[in-house]
């Protein structure tokens, strides 16, 4: 089975790009087609494919798909159009039997392990964040976004609107509830760690399904150890080391220090790339302080505080703020998910 992963980004990569290339060289049943402006020499590997591309061809391309005007101000807003990847850039598509999205500030594992062959001959869809998630390449599959949900078409509203609607994700009417709602088979366990934004440690955070939230994992003091081709959770349990092993690690939104050479052995802790001599006990024991003082979470309420303020210039003042916060506590379920970015 041939998958392409398709990732467009425009402007600086994240502080540790270069790792996550150094990831994907090992996964040599995969590809990468990034699309980027970026011109930075970065060492890519084999199985990433870089087509140059501005933003602005970007927003013309995805505009000549639909019969509707897009609005695309700024590239994070891409996030809302991953599930039509498929579809926008179908003409790159040719020859694969699954494409994908994902982000780049992951660092890769062994994929292979956690999506098999077998997985790719059940499944319609491998995952539900948005972070990796993969689609068999159909004409139909790539359309399924396109589907009515609770009586509407969503990815019209979604495409429509400047806000950051996360509808690869979890907000109300995204793209994981057309597939379960349709019973397309779905994988939904892919085992995955994904580090949460706001804290200083490493702890790993989950999207309970059932629960309709994301959890943290019972593991709070944790680092990782990654080897070629290898991503794994090391922490302390009944006076050893214990550890387990994920398809990937996402650092979202961290800034790395100390790039680890390409094709050696690190850790990684919750700032920096560590040398793999280093006792994986000391490590542990030298960053509990960060399970107590979580700098992150002052720093995100702060960035959070600031967007807001931004917000309410933007939106015309406090009338302006008062008018959204009704529109959004009369919305519901069913009404597009607007004004917020997390």
């Amino acid at each position: 089975m041939k998958t392409a992963i398709i990732i467009p980004y425009f402007g600086n990569f994240p502080s540790f790009f270069q790792a996550f290339l150094d990831s994907c060289k090992y996964n040599t049943g995969f590809e990468w087609l990034v699309f980027t402006d970026n011109t930075a020499p970065y060492k890519y590997p084999e199985n990433v494919h870089v087509r140059k591309m501005s933003m602005e061809e970007c927003r013309t391309l995805i505009q000549s798909k639909f019969d509707f005007p897009i609005a695309l101000p700024r590239p994070w807003k891409l996030c809302d159009f991953r599930p039509a990847f498929g579809y926008i850039f179908e003409e790159y598509l040719t020859g694969y039997d699954f494409w994908g999205h994902c982000d780049c500030d992951l660092i890769f594992g062994d994929l292979s392990k956690f999506v098999t062959e077998e997985d790719m001959r059940r499944f319609d869809k491998i995952g539900i964040m948005s972070h990796l998630g993969l689609y068999r390449n159909t004409e139909e599959n790539n359309r399924v976004f396109m589907s009515e949900i609770r009586g509407k078409k969503r990815y019209r509203e979604v495409f429509s609107s400047e806000a950051n609607c996360l509808f690869d994700e979890w907000m109300p009417d995204n793209v994981n509830e057309i597939y379960l709602e349709r019973g397309i088979p779905t994988k939904t366990d892919l085992k995955i760690a994904d580090i949460d934004q706001y804290r200083t440690n490493l702890a790993r955070i989950y999207w309970n399904i059932e629960a309709g939230e994301y959890e943290r994992d019972k593991v709070q003091n944790s680092i990782f150890r990654c080897e070629p081709g290898h991503v794994y959770q090391l922490y302390e349990e009944n006076g050893g080391i214990a550890e387990r092993e994920y398809a990937y690690v996402h650092l979202l939104r961290r800034k790395m220090d100390n790039l680890p050479p390409a094709g050696a052995p690190y850790y990684i802790v919750p700032n920096r790339f560590v040398e793999i001599d280093k006792d994986p006990k000391k490590l542990l024991r030298a960053r509990r302080i960060w399970t107590v003082i979580n700098y992150r979470g002052w720093k995100r309420s702060l960035q959070t505080r600031m967007n807001n303020l931004r917000g309410v210039l933007k939106m015309g003042g406090l009338r302006g703020v008062l008018k959204k916060i009704g529109d959004n506590l009369g919305g519901g379920r069913g009404k597009p998910f607007e004004g917020k970015e997390i």
